[in-house]
C-alpha cells in the first residue's frame, strides 16, 4: 500500500540510521513534517463516503504518534510495519481521532475502507464524542481481526481509558473468548455462564475493577500474562496453552462464542491489539500512547486523597462541597477520596487501633486502590493528616515526621510516585485549643516535605485567624471553608506546574 516507503525500507534492519535514508527521508522519520503512513490515514478519512476534515492539532498528534510508532522498530523488528502487515507485530490501532464514527472505523496500520483491512465496523449505538463509548447495552465494533492463528502466550490488548462509570468489574472495553476463559484487554476472567459474577481466585488471577482509569496493557508472552498499568507490572495470572479459538475482536464487548457479550459503556480513547510484544517495545508504545493522548486533551488525570473527617467533608453540605471534589471538578481530575472519620497519621502508622499504612493504601474498596500505582504526570496523590495529632498526650514531633517520612517514602518507593507528585496539604487548624504546637507541627511539616521534594500547601497558617472558614465545632470546615482550602491548594498547583 506504500510501494514508495517499501523501495528504501530494509526489512532486515532494525534502526533507522542504518536504513541509509537521505536527508529528506530521515525528516519524516523522525523529524517535520507528514510522512506518508500519516497522510495516506488521514487521506482515508478526509476522502471517506462521509468525510471528516481533521485539524491541524488532530493531524499533528496522530503524525507524531506514526512517528512515534515507527521507532519502536529500533528496539523490536517489525513492530510497526503498515508496509508489510504480515510481518508486523502490531496489528491495529484505532485513535479515535474525531467525533464522527467514519473518522474513527480506519485502522492506522491499513486505512482502507475494507474490512480485509480491519476497518472497525459499528454495530448499534456508539458515541465518538470523545474516544469510543458503547451505550452499554448493545452498541459495539467489529475490527474483523481474527485471532486464528495468535497463542494464548504471545496477544496484547491494549487500550486509553480516561472516564468510567462503572462499578461493574465484567464490564471492559474489549476481548475473546478462549476456552472456560474470557481475555480481556485488562484481565482474566472466568466463564461468566450461567453466573454473573467474577472468579477472580481461579489460578491466583486478581481481578480489579473496571472503575480506574488511564492506560491498560495485557501483555501475554512467554509462560505469564502481564498487566501493566503505567509502568507497574500489577499482576500476574495463570496463562492457558494452545491457540486461540477462530474469534474476531470485538471493541466494547467480548466476543463470546460469536457472539458480543458483556457490554463497556467506558470511554476509551484508542485501542491497539498486537502479537507478541516484547517488553521493550511495551515501554515505548506506553509513551507513544500517553503523548498521543496528551496532544488531543483525553488524558484524564486522578488525584487521590488520604485523609481523615475534613478530607471525607463533613460539615460540607452536600458532601461534594469538600475542598477535594471542588478541586477535582476545577482541574478535570477523578477524584479518590479516602477520608475517615477519627483517622490520624500517627495512628495508622504505627498500627494502633488496628491500622497499618500499608494495608490502608492497597486496600481494595470496591477493587480500587486507595493509592495506586503512578500512572502520568498529571496525577496526583494528597496526604491531609494531622488537625488532631499535635494534640494528643502520647504525640512526639520527631516520630510523627518519622512515619510521614515512612508514608511519603513508601509511596514513592513501592507505589513509584514522584515525589513532586505527593501533596501534604496539612495540617489544618484546630479551634478552642493551644495553637502553639499546632504551630510548630505544621513547620516541621512543611520543612520535612518540600527536603523531599514534596508540595506543600500551608494550609494552617492561611486558615489560622480566619472567620466564616471553620464550623462552630471548632474543627471541620464551613462550605466557604472548603472553598477557601481548595482555592489555596489550586494556586500552589498553578505555582508549582501541577495544572
Amino acid at each position: 500500500m506504500y510501494p514508495e516507503i517499501k523501495k528504501w525500507y530494509p526489512e532486515h534492519k532494525t534502526k533507522y540510521m542504518e536504513f541509509g535514508m537521505d536527508a529528506v527521508r530521515r525528516n519524516w522519520y523522525l523529524g517535520g513534517g507528514l510522512n506518508p503512513y500519516t497522510k495516506a490515514f488521514i487521506n482515508a478519512i478526509e476522502t471517506d463516503a462521509v468525510p471528516t476534515i481533521l485539524t491541524g492539532a488532530q493531524k499533528t498528534a496522530v503524525n507524531n504518534l506514526v512517528k512515534d510508532l515507527l521507532v519502536i522498530n529500533t528496539v523490536q523488528s517489525n513492530f510497526f510495519r503498515p508496509d508489510s502487515l504480515t510481518d508486523s507485530v502490531l496489528k491495529v490501532f484505532y485513535p479515535f481521532l474525531s467525533n464522527n464514527v467514519n473518522a474513527n472505523k480506519y485502522n492506522l496500520l491499513n486505512p482502507a475502507n475494507t474490512d480485509a483491512a480491519n476497518r472497525l465496523t459499528i454495530v448499534d449505538t456508539v458515541d465518538f464524542t470523545n474516544g469510543f463509548k458503547s451505550n452499554g447495552t448493545s452498541g459495539y465494533g467489529n475490527t474483523y481481526l481474527n485471532y486464528s492463528g495468535f497463542n494464548t502466550n504471545d496477544v496484547a490488548f491494549g487500550y486509553y481509558k480516561n472516564e468510567s462509570t462503572l462499578n461493574v468489574n465484567n464490564k471492559v472495553p474489549t476481548g475473546v473468548r478462549s476456552g472456560t476463559y474470557y481475555v480481556h484487554g485488562r484481565f482474566i476472567i472466568n466463564d461468566l455462564s450461567g453466573s454473573n459474577s467474577i472468579a477472580g481466585t481461579d489460578n491466583g488471577n486478581v481481578v480489579k475493577s473496571a472503575t480506574d482509569i488511564g492506560l491498560f496493557i495485557n501483555n501475554y508472552r512467554s509462560d505469564k500474562s502481564q498487566f501493566i498499568l503505567g509502568d507497574n507490572l500489577v499482576e500476574s495470572a495463570a496463562n492457558q496453552s494452545g491457540a486461540f479459538p477462530s474469534r474476531t475482536a470485538f471493541v466494547g464487548a467480548v466476543n463470546s462464542g460469536g457472539s458480543p457479550n458483556y457490554y463497556c459503556p467506558d470511554n476509551i480513547c484508542c485501542l491497539f491489539i498486537g502479537k507478541g510484544i516484547s517488553d521493550s517495545a511495551i515501554s515505548l508504545l506506553k509513551t507513544a500512547i500517553y503523548r498521543f493522548i496528551k496532544a488531543l486533551n483525553r488524558s484524564k488525570r486522578v488525584y487521590y486523597f488520604n485523609g481523615d473527617s475534613i478530607t471525607r467533608g463533613n460539615n460540607a453540605s452536600p458532601s461534594t462541597n469538600r475542598f477535594s471534589t471542588l478541586l477535582a471538578v476545577d482541574c478535570n481530575a477523578k477524584e479518590i477520596n479516602n477520608g475517615i472519620s477519627g483517622e490520624m497519621m500517627s495512628n495508622y502508622l504505627t498500627g494502633a487501633s488496628g491500622h497499618n499504612f500499608y494495608d490502608k493504601i492497597t486496600a481494595n474498596s470496591g477493587n480500587n486502590a486507595l493509592i495506586d500505582y503512578y500512572q502520568d504526570s498529571d496525577s496526583l496523590v494528597f496526604l491531609n493528616h494531622g488537625v488532631n495529632e499535635p494534640l494528643v498526650d502520647n504525640f512526639v514531633l520527631e516520630t510523627s515526621l518519622t512515619q510521614w517520612e515512612y508514608a511519603i517514602d513508601f509511596i514513592h518507593t513501592v507505589r513509584k510516585w514522584p515525589y513532586g507528585n505527593i501533596v501534604l496539604t496539612g495540617p489544618f487548624v484546630k479551634l478552642g485549643v493551644a495553637i502553639e504546637p499546632q504551630q510548630a507541627y505544621n513547620q516541621a511539616l512543611k520543612t520535612m516535605a518540600e527536603a523531599k521534594g514534596c508540595i506543600y500547601v500551608n494550609v494552617f497558617d492561611s486558615l489560622y485567624g480566619t472567620t466564616g472558614y471553620i464550623d462552630t465545632d471548632n474543627i471541620h470546615l464551613t462550605n466557604a471553608g472548603h472553598l477557601f482550602v481548595k482555592n489555596l491548594i489550586y494556586s500552589k498547583l498553578q505555582q508549582t506546574n501541577k495544572l
